[in-house]
């Protein structure tokens, strides 16, 4: 508490929650299905070096022109430097991928919503941590994850029972993209009728009172 009293104390909860009730119909895998739906890959962070966000499009260059899979599109969100933006600009140009990734810039706290909404699976890939704030509220809302194995995340995901976290192997860059872009070309995947949301998991209010809990002993 560093000296401040406790009621002069404001947590006020960012995550998401209070739209829990707007988000639309998700998805999940079902290898039955041979959908022609174009399904979303997103990003959600800053664009700095370590968040790893050139792989996500080296994934889709796998997947459209290796495995000449269409079916996929990239949405990045977030903010960057005029340097970063620019060198994923030029990797989507490198291969040709104009048509099928899109760079969107940083994303207002009451935008988050639509970004969930008109996006499918969250993808995440940094070097460093994968326990994140959208990571968690993707966990949240129960839209599907590709991330990679972290400690943390992990003994996280043994609590809680879901079917929409895929987990990768750090295997170096190129077995990550060779990894993850097989995986999306030979799963198939049903959009559900209804949002099985996550609700009482990762709640804000839930993760201030765990913090609040082990600061008084």
């Amino acid at each position: 508490y560093f000296g401040v009293d406790s009621d002069k104390i404001l947590y006020d909860p960012n995550g998401i929650s209070q739209y829990i009730k707007d988000i639309k119909p998700n998805i999940r895998i079902d290898n039955t299905f041979d959908g022609v739906e174009t399904i979303n890959l997103f990003t959600l962070s800053r664009l700095i070096g370590w968040k790893r966000i050139y792989l996500s499009i080296e994934i889709m260059h796998k997947l459209v022109n290796i495995l000449k899979c269409h079916r996929y599109a990239l949405h990045i969100y977030g903010h960057g430097s005029d340097s970063e933006i620019r060198a994923l600009t030029d990797l989507i140009g490198k291969y040709h991928l104009s048509a099928y990734v899109h760079i969107y810039g940083a994303v207002e706290h009451d935008d988050l919503i639509d970004v969930y909404n008109q996006n499918h699976i969250m993808v995440s890939l940094y070097k460093y941590t994968n326990v994140t704030n959208p990571v968690f509220e993707a966990l949240y809302l129960n839209k599907p994850v590709i991330t990679l194995h972290d400690d943390n995340l992990d003994n996280i995901l043994q609590k809680i029972e879901t079917d929409r976290v895929f987990i990768f192997n750090d295997e170096g860059e190129d077995g990550i993209t060779d990894s993850i872009s097989a995986f999306l070309h030979t799963q198939h995947f049903q959009f559900l009728g209804e949002n099985n949301s996550v609700s009482d998991v990762f709640d804000w209010k839930a993760r201030i009172d765990n913090e609040l809990k082990l600061l008084n002993g």
